[in-house]
């Protein structure tokens, strides 16, 4: 459910994929593996089909017909960790994934429109793990040089931009530090496309450290500015943005977790300011409001919405002793996803925040 990867699903190691048939009465996917997300009308869903495998599916509104776009028989989905290396566009018309190249440790990424199944020429190579940033008329990646025969091991990464149609050749250096190839580099815009966030990650005697940058959307050879000014351990999660300050979600100097505001203006730590202090699990956005997952004294978690304010504006209803999940949604959409689990059993729920109510998704 975390911060860069949310709606993106793991597609195992192969070359083909074989592209959306609509799903007929008699032939409704199966069962929910994991929490939807919506793009507008379009709810995107994972289930579990006949043959035991996965099939990542979209509908229209609640009520509607799932369509397969991708097989799991031919495109193996990961049920047990499937919310990484997938993203759909804002606007919910294109799914960028990645696919294992041939003969190859890297991967391309290839483009499918939800609405046809139909595949986009777009081929990006090496590529190895990472997140897509949409944005206009294309997407941020993380990319390498065609690598050097024998050579081992992944270095040198940078981050680009492709614009859709166009060739990889023509794609834009945007961000690159020669000086330190070993970086691994995530990114994301706010939802207003404010910000482009880049969070560059590196091992240092076993342990990971992290520092997250930013800079206004828009302005491509812009330069990134540091948020925090150098690599600090632990991660930083985005909830949300309101104007020129981000809300995030860091155990960053406070292992049970906690939410600051950075004035993106003034970004020196010594000017964060604390939003809601720990223990806090995780912390997610949902229509411009940030939803604080915390543990139950009686066991399982619970979750409150507060404002961007710092108020608490409700607990959403759920069983004591279950463990919540909720999927993340901007202030564009409409529909709200939430999971329970309790005892191995796991359930969905749309969730009705006017009413605080939750209704049975399937």
């Amino acid at each position: 459910m975390k911060f860069l990867s949310r709606w993106r699903f793991t597609i195992a190691a192969v070359a083909g994929v074989f592209l959306a048939q609509t799903a007929s009465a008699g032939s409704r996917p199966g069962d929910l593996v994991c929490l939807p997300f919506a793009r507008g009308e379009n709810i995107f869903t994972s289930r579990k089909s006949p043959d035991g495998h996965v099939d990542f599916c979209v509908q229209q509104g609640p009520s509607g017909i799932p369509k397969v776009i991708l097989h799991g028989k031919d495109v193996p989905l990961d049920d047990q960790n499937p919310i990484t290396d997938f993203s759909v566009s804002d606007d919910g018309r294109l799914c960028a994934y990645f696919v294992k190249q041939p003969d190859s440790r890297y991967e391309s990424i290839q483009i499918i429109d939800t609405n046809t199944g139909r595949r986009l020429s777009d081929v990006v190579m090496w590529t190895h793990f990472g997140d897509f940033g949409w944005n206009g008329s294309g997407f941020y990646y993380g990319g390498y040089r065609k690598p050097r025969q024998n050579e081992s091991g992944y270095s040198d990464e940078r981050v680009l931009y492709h614009r859709l149609g166009h060739p990889q050749d023509q794609d834009q250096v945007v961000y690159e530090d020669t000086a330190h190839p070993k970086r691994k580099y995530l990114f994301l815009a706010t939802y207003d496309h404010r910000f482009l966030l880049l969070h560059i990650l590196e091992h240092v005697d076993g342990k990971a450290v992290g520092s997250e940058w930013f800079r206004r959307e828009g302005y491509v050879r812009a330069a990134f500015k540091p948020l925090q000014g150098t690599l600090a351990p632990g991660r930083f999660f985005l909830c949300d943005n309101a104007g020129d300050h981000l809300i995030l979600f860091t155990q960053y100097k406070s292992p049970q977790g906690r939410i600051i505001d950075v004035d993106t203006r003034h970004p020196e730590e010594a000017n964060w300011k604390e939003f809601a202090a720990g223990p806090i699990l995780d912390a997610e956005s949902v229509l411009g409001k940030i939803v604080v997952v915390k543990a139950r004294a009686t066991g399982g978690t619970f979750a409150t919405i507060v404002s961007l304010g710092g108020k608490v504006e409700k607990v959403i209803p759920t069983e004591d002793g279950s463990a919540v999940d909720i999927q993340s949604c901007n202030r564009r959409e409409r529909y709200i996803f939430v999971s329970t689990e309790k005892a191995g059993t796991k359930r969905f729920f749309q969730y009705d925040y006017a009413a605080n109510r939750l209704s049975a998704f399937n």
